[in-house]
């Protein structure tokens, strides 16, 4: 990956970066007119990643997240 992903702590839904992505996720002419792709899980953000794609964001749980994930983002 040529650049390294956005990630910081998320601690509240109301976080700004959450509602945009949230409001992002809801609308397909937004995501089309930015060319948005929006992924769900390591798996598919790898198999993403593989075809060419580079995530600018990445939210993620850590509680959720095993060890072996948290490569994918360096």
């Amino acid at each position: 990956m040529s650049r390294k992903p956005h990630v910081e702590t998320i601690t509240s839904k109301a976080n700004p970066l959450v509602k945009d992505i949230a409001a992002v996720r809801r609308s397909n002419r937004r995501r089309r007119s930015e060319g948005i792709t929006i992924v769900e899980g390591f798996k598919i953000l790898g198999l993403a990643m593989d075809a060419g794609s580079e995530p600018v964001t990445v939210l993620y749980d850590e509680h959720r997240t095993h060890d072996d994930e948290l490569p994918l983002l360096d």
